[in-house]
């Protein structure tokens, strides 16, 4: 996402600030006896809210208890 923030008309940011955010998240289906794993990755790059990284990793197992 890019924008160009301007602030509120009570409230302006002169000059304005740009801003481009962006999120990806990738799915990795039973790499191991039925385990998934998910890397998600964000960052926001400008002056809005600076420039930051952000990284999750998650691993899930799934199970029925009650077969």
């Amino acid at each position: 996402t890019y924008s160009i923030n301007k602030g509120t008309y009570s409230n302006p940011i002169d000059p304005s600030k740009q801003q481009f955010s962006w999120y990806l998240e990738t799915i990795f289906p039973s790499i191991w006896k039925g385990i998934d794993m998910s890397v998600m990755l964000a960052a926001d790059i400008g002056q809005m809210y600076g420039n930051n990284l952000g990284v999750n990793l998650l691993f899930r197992k799934t199970f029925s208890p009650f077969h």
